[in-house]
């Protein structure tokens, strides 16, 4: 299955990824204002943990998602939109992008498939 298709599924499980990323640096999800540590990310969600908050697994919400890697030339990914919480347990909470438009999602695919490249080198 190809990321693309990944991308699109309709019916995937939220605790299996494909070559979840790890960031190396400076991370983050904002959600009403508060700041949480991302802990994995696919160009379909995230990962984010402790969570604390009054978000339940189903409903959508607004969040800024920033990826930036220490001494990173290319500077941080920055996303703005809408997840649907899959989950919130023990883990943290996983959010899973929510029809993100195609420049963000292109965006978003690049940028992971170089930092799963220079993970690989690395």
């Amino acid at each position: 299955m190809g990321l693309f298709n990944f991308l699109h599924a309709k019916a995937h499980p939220s605790n299996v990824s494909v070559a979840e990323l790890r960031p190396r640096g400076d991370s983050y999800v904002r959600i009403d204002g508060r700041d949480y540590a991302l802990q994995a990310w696919t160009p379909s969600g995230f990962l984010i943990r402790p969570y604390n908050g009054g978000l339940v697994a189903g409903q959508l919400a607004r969040v800024g998602f920033v990826v930036y890697e220490y001494h990173d030339r290319e500077g941080a990914l920055r996303i703005e939109d809408q997840v649907r919480i899959e989950s919130i347990d023990e883990a943290g909470l996983r959010g899973r992008w929510w029809h993100l438009p195609e420049r963000k999602k292109a965006e978003l695919v690049q940028y992971f498939a170089r930092k799963a490249a220079e993970q690989a080198r690395n």
